[in-house]
């Protein structure tokens, strides 16, 4: 047997090693990723099933099958050298504590070896992972080969393993290799620290690492299971820190719970309570947003929750969100009160489930309307609006638990609250929030478009078509014409002759909006008490608003009908009055609606979203014979949107005669459209 000494192999092995860098080269690289014990990465296997699929040889190596202990294929040497060498590219680019496992077996004898390592670029000598001889592989038994390797094969693109005979001086040497298996662990890597930390732009990454109470004004005076932590998550835009919380132990307490810094100046319609809080400016507009992200992107954490709330500072929440990590993913589901019962009926509403395995943007945006039911919450998510419902205020206003302070509360801050169920395997894990801004603010102005449209009788081509319908119903009539006797705007006004004695008979004048509650800001209308009348009647000259709700067909009837009936008036002069779909009305719902109706209009498209108006209806008269000889004006009916303002200016067409208008043949005279009768 010829011996080869330690400088003759290094000549030989870096002489195969360098025609083998080049021949490898050409071979793609083979790169399998399964998940492996212990959080690892699979990063190379292999049973030698297809054979050298995944390798490069020299020499004499072959594929041998099942037999010798081992079950299936196998890659043998077998002696006498030279044979040549076994060669696998594996890249380790991304990750680190690279391990290497394998089955092996020899019929070696005295002097045979076989060497085993690992090179990390082209033009390095290998680095020796064993030998193998005589001692360790000589009986022809299986064993097992385990070790780390080291540094110098992490996040490696050109790691390679090889085997290489060394000395087997007869054809009875053996050695074969199987089930070899590469891990690793990926690279943490944390993102780059941002410089500041405000309460517009909270990034934590100034921040000091545990407990977030007392820092930056942040306050969680509890035992909850928070703390500021490296983002070693791989999240890229959550910066180098996150506050990580999560429901390991929980409290059905408010105020020591997890409350970002506030803002100076606070969120609040006119009679909403500070509670001791400094308000600063009262403001109207209140928005918050976040991203939220799960510790573990990639299995779920069961029984995991957080609700998140826009709060004074103390627990007086008025929106919520939940956060459960469910089976699927991410859970949320939103809630709010609507109507005005006592209890409170807070409702649910699902927003869907979110891909746990990465990061999602949460957006809560307010708007406080002074008043009952009419306050808007809008969350959006990842930039979507997903949902538009209203505030808590109708708890605090209406429900008997709440009589302490019996009150819509001001915004200041966001809460991060641990309730219910707690789940102490998630201690250290959760949730992860990062990005977080508050901000109050006053709307700016929308400049409207404004547009005047001269009404000198019908405009809408029938029922439910756009446009004006004066006294439909002609059996019930009573004379109108449009003259200058009296003028609010432009130089006359629609006037309703004096009503007869018949009960039924009345003055309805009808516009068809087909309007989106939810656009509308106001319908106004002016009247004037006639010579006929006081001002003691006032509710004579009342509006009817008809509404659908979105599931409803448009021209339905109506669902809910809301009545504006006037306290004051006069005879002398014009009285505005006004129809806010977020105030309160006396309402009749009709018996085919889907839902009682509520007291403010607006409050409908919290029940369904899309809900309409209608029509809306001028009215002289109550059907009763206490009208009689009752007559009057209306002028300068104006519908104001979001966006628009439109304004009727009912005046006589001055090129034709004043003519009481009471038929088809008297609206001919006047020019009207006689297809609305």
């Amino acid at each position: 047997m010829t011996r080869m000494t330690t400088k003759t192999f290094g000549a030989r092995f870096f002489a195969l090693l360098t025609v083998f860098s080049l021949i490898i080269s050409a071979f793609p690289a083979p790169f399998f990723v399964a998940e492996a014990a212990a959080g690892s990465t699979t990063l190379f296997s292999e049973d030698f099933e297809s054979g050298f699929a995944q390798w490069s040889t020299t020499g004499s190596w072959s594929i041998v099958g099942a037999g010798g202990g081992s079950d299936g294929s196998k890659a043998r040497a077998l002696g006498p050298t030279p044979i040549g060498l076994l060669v696998a590219s594996i890249p380790t680019t991304g990750y680190e504590n690279i391990h290497i496992s394998f089955a092996y077996r020899g019929t070696l004898d005295t002097g045979d070896s076989v060497l085993s390592g690992y090179n990390y670029d082209t033009t390095t000598s290998g680095i020796s992972i064993s030998a193998f001889n005589q001692t360790n592989a000589g009986d022809g038994v299986w064993h097992t080969f385990d070790q780390d390797l080291g540094p110098l094969a992490d996040d490696n693109a050109d790691f390679k393993i090889y085997f290489s005979p060394n000395s087997m001086d007869s054809g009875s040497d053996e050695f074969d290799v199987d089930t070899i298996i590469v891990t690793g662990d990926p690279i943490s890597t944390t993102p780059d620290c941002s410089s500041t930390d405000t309460v517009a732009d909270t990034t934590f990454d100034t921040f000091s690492l545990g407990d977030v109470d007392g820092q930056n004004d942040w306050s969680s005076t509890g035992s909850f299971d928070q703390e500021v932590v490296e983002n070693t998550y791989g999240y890229d835009s959550f910066g180098c820190q996150s506050l990580r919380i999560s429901n390991a132990v929980t409290s059905s307490s408010f105020g020591d719970q997890t409350f970002a810094a506030p803002f100076s100046d606070s969120v609040g319609e006119v009679d909403a309570t500070a509670g001791g809080f400094p308000e600063g400016t009262r403001r109207t507009h209140y928005e918050a947003q976040f991203d939220i992200a799960s510790t573990k992107p990639t299995e779920q954490q069961s029984g995991l929750a957080l609700s998140v709330s826009p709060d004074r500072g103390d627990g007086s929440r008025m929106s919520y969100l939940s956060f459960a990590d469910g089976a699927s993913g991410i859970d949320v589901t939103f809630y709010d009160t609507q109507g005005t019962g006592n209890p409170a009926d807070f409702v649910p509403q699902s927003l869907g489930t979110l891909d746990r395995s990465m990061p999602h943007t949460i957006k809560f945006v307010i708007d406080t309307k002074d008043g009952h039911s009419n306050d808007t919450v809008d969350i959006f998510i990842d930039g979507s609006l997903v949902y538009s419902g209203t505030t808590w205020e109708n708890y605090y206003r209406f429900d008997s638990e709440a009589v302490a302070e019996q009150s819509p509360r001001l915004l200041k801050t966001i809460l991060f609250r641990a309730a219910g169920t707690a789940v102490p395997a998630n201690s250290g894990e959760g949730f992860l929030i990062d990005n977080l801004s508050l901000t109050a603010s006053d709307p700016a102005p929308v400049v409207k478009s404004s547009n005047t449209i001269t009404i000198m009788g019908d405009t809408a081509a029938g029922e439910n078509q756009p446009g004006w319908l004066f006294n439909r119903d002609l059996s019930n009539a009573t004379p109108i014409e449009f003259n200058t006797d009296a003028a609010s705007i432009g130089a006359g006004s629609l006037y309703v002759q004096p009503l007869d004695s018949t009960p039924a008979h009345k003055f309805i004048g009808e516009y068809f909006l087909f309007g989106d509650i939810a656009d509308l800001d106001e319908v106004t209308y002016d009247y004037q008490i006639g010579s006929g009348g006081s001002a003691s009647d006032a509710n004579e000259f009342y509006l009817n608003v008809y509404a659908n709700y979105g599931e409803s067909a448009p021209d339905n009837y109506y669902d809910c009908k809301y009545d504006v009936v006037p306290t004051v008036g006069s005879t002398g002069s014009f009285t505005t009055v006004t129809f806010d779909p977020n105030q309160s009305y006396p309402v009749t719902t009709r018996g085919t609606s889907p839902y009682t109706c509520p007291t403010v209009p607006a409050a409908m498209n919290f029940q369904s979203a899309g809900s309409i108006i209608r029509m809306f209806a001028l009215n002289m008269g109550d059907t009763t014979a206490g009208d009689t000889g009752l007559d009057g004006y209306f002028d300068n009916v104006v519908v104001e949107t979001k966006t628009d303002i439109t304004t009727f200016d009912f005046d006589p067409d001055t090129t034709k005669p004043t003519v009481a208008i009471v038929s088809p043949a008297q609206a001919e005279v006047t020019g009207m459209d006689v297809t609305a009768f």
